[in-house]
């Protein structure tokens, strides 16, 4: 008789599990099936989801919609179009089951390299692990009147925000090398850092300060709808004259030789 009840026990519990290993086997065959639809799918159409959601332009696409490469690609900012160069990206797919498509990118265009982790969709968009190497004369796209040159190192550990409005920010600024044209002269001008965050009403905050170099620099940056700079740079001992001539056509001189800067445009 207990022998009867045991096997008897042992078939309801093989008829219970049933239904689990069956549910298992039909999300399994969906995520199979879901993995070669994705594949399938053309790099045109994560081409042209990635435009939609960011100020992108590409060329020249390849692979798929999951794992798709663009030969050519640029970034317009401010009215200016950055060049990137070659694109890769990956989207990661069970962020699209949540309308919140989540892609991996990375860009290179000689020594100039981008990459991170972006996603976006109704409730905004976020960035995380960003980082960009590039040479500070870049910056000459927005500033004309200004000739830098050095390099120029960008972290975003993490970024997020509602379209052009940024909820918040960490991350951190690197120019070494850095070189400044003064008439004909080029003047070195050693090593900065900026730290960044936000500001609390859709703008972004800077401490930038110096590694290294013949000049002191403290100033507080805000980027909003205008860019204002405000803070003090004194020039080290043994500085170069060209950088004495400078000065006072940057900010106004103080008692202990620092000049006072406050721009804003």
């Amino acid at each position: 008789m207990t022998d009867t009840a045991t096997g008897a026990d042992a078939d309801e519990k093989r008829l219970r599990q049933l239904p689990i290993k069956r549910a298992h086997w039909i999300i399994a065959a969906v995520l199979l099936w879901l993995g070669m639809v994705l594949t399938s799918i053309p790099a045109a159409w994560g081409a042209w989801l990635l435009q939609s959601l960011t100020p992108l332009q590409m060329g020249q696409v390849s692979g798929s919609f999951w794992s798709g490469r663009a030969a050519s690609a640029a970034v317009q900012i401010e009215g200016q179009v950055l060049p990137l160069g070659t694109l890769r990206w990956q989207f990661r797919p069970l962020s699209l089951l949540w309308l919140q498509p989540c892609v991996d990118f990375e860009t290179a265009l000689q020594r100039q390299k981008l990459s991170g982790r972006g996603c976006g969709g109704p409730a905004g968009w976020r960035l995380a692990d960003g980082e960009f190497n590039g040479a500070a004369a870049l910056l000459s796209l927005w500033w004309q009147e200004l000739q830098l040159d050095g390099d120029l190192s960008v972290q975003i550990q993490s970024a997020k925000g509602d379209g052009p409005n940024l909820g918040a920010i960490d991350g951190n600024i690197n120019w070494r090398g850095a070189r400044f044209q003064y008439g004909r002269t080029w003047m070195s001008l050693g090593s900065f850092a900026a730290k960044l965050k936000e500001d609390g009403e859709g703008g972004v905050n800077a401490e930038v300060f110096d590694l290294d170099g013949p000049i002191e620099l403290r100033l507080q940056v805000n980027a909003r709808e205008t860019l204002s700079f405000s803070g003090t740079i004194k020039p080290r001992e043994g500085a170069p004259a060209p950088l004495f001539q400078a000065l006072p056509m940057i900010g106004e001189r103080g008692a202990d030789g620092g000049y006072a800067v406050s721009w804003s445009f």
